[in-house]
């Protein structure tokens, strides 16, 4: 039988919520023991474009991690003239200035989550799955492949090469319907659906995903699927009837956010 977790309003009080313990049916929160010492801030790295709107990439990764209390670092891939109604035009960052930033920040700074987003080209990907395994550190994918309004932003022909060399490296992956499409090859109308594609991700690699279901529309609600450890969890929320710019960046840095912090992925992903 799946798992159902209805999530209510967080409270504002930041302090508040990440010290709640299991207190209702409805909603369980487990803190794990951290490992660094008290005072110590943990470090997050977002590699991903940046957004000149600021309601997505970098910007909104970095405002993430600065409400949750971590320490953001950024890696810029491409940037992007765009705004809440689409992109204007991209401009990749070459591979090597990618390379070097990664590096500069790896050299001084203790980063324990990488988070990342748009990476747009095999290049770029190359050398993070090559700084992965160089500094052994766990990683939270984004598959972004098109923004909101549309506008391609990774490479067509690059896509599987993220899905072989991004994808295995990933302690989760978090595509919404359409990507999920993309890597499974599986048509998304329902749940089912959502199941299936979340196993055919793992099998290709992945070690846990989750897809999030906004772009489904069966009724009110809006139902993200957990598939970690062989395990299946709904996360089940009332439609906010607005169209968001930029929340899977803010969702995927929450979830990297609470991981650095010390929470096990299962928790991460239900605290974010």
């Amino acid at each position: 039988m799946d798992t159902i977790i209805k999530i209510p309003l967080i409270s504002k009080n930041l302090d508040s919520f990440m010290n709640v313990e299991a207190d209702s049916s409805e909603r369980i929160i487990m803190k794990t023991s951290f490992s660094r010492q008290d005072g110590e801030v943990p470090c997050v790295m977002t590699i991903a474009g940046s957004d000149s709107g600021g309601g997505a990439g970098v910007e909104a990764d970095l405002k993430t991690f600065s409400a949750l209390g971590v320490f953001g670092t950024c890696v810029i891939t491409a940037i992007t003239a765009q705004n809440t109604r689409g992109i204007r035009d991209i401009f990749p960052v070459p591979p090597g200035i990618v390379r070097s930033q990664i590096q500069a920040i790896l050299e001084d700074i203790p980063v324990e989550i990488v988070k990342t987003g748009m990476l747009h080209s095999r290049e770029t990907m190359r050398i993070i799955a090559e700084f992965i395994d160089e500094y052994d550190i766990r990683m939270v994918a984004d598959p972004v492949f098109k923004a909101g309004t549309g506008e391609s932003l990774i490479i067509k022909n690059d896509i599987d090469f993220l899905t072989d060399v991004i994808l295995p490296r990933a302690e989760i992956i978090t595509p919404n319907i359409f990507e999920a499409k993309i890597i499974s090859g599986i048509d998304i109308e329902n749940l089912d659906d959502m199941k299936e594609a979340a196993q055919r991700i793992t099998d290709l690699g992945a070690k846990s995903v989750i897809i999030k279901g906004g772009h489904l529309r069966e009724d009110g609600k809006v139902r993200d699927l957990l598939y970690h450890k062989g395990v299946f969890r709904i996360f089940e929320k009332p439609r906010i009837k607005i169209k968001p710019h930029g929340g899977g960046c803010v969702f995927s840095a929450a979830i990297a956010s609470f991981m650095a912090m010390g929470y096990d992925l299962e928790i991460a992903v239900e605290n974010a």
